[in-house]
């Protein structure tokens, strides 16, 4: 059935994503994106927000792929 298709690929998207969001936070050892985004820095956001959507913007596709 697709609902057992989707839920595993789903999940890969996500952990794809947080992986994505790891890697950026340690190479970025001397910024705390978290913290400056609590504290109200937009830049920081922006940044992050890019990081997330280029991670999308790849997975997408492949998911859709994945999907036919």
């Amino acid at each position: 059935t697709t609902e057992s298709i989707v839920a595993p690929r789903a999940t890969a998207c996500g952990a794809s994503i947080y992986l994505a969001i790891s890697i950026f936070d340690r190479t970025t050892e001397n910024l705390d994106e978290w913290k400056e985004i609590k504290k109200g820095n937009v830049a920081v956001a922006i940044l992050l927000g890019g990081v997330i959507f280029s991670i999308i913007a790849i997975i997408i596709p492949s998911a859709a792929n994945l999907l036919h």
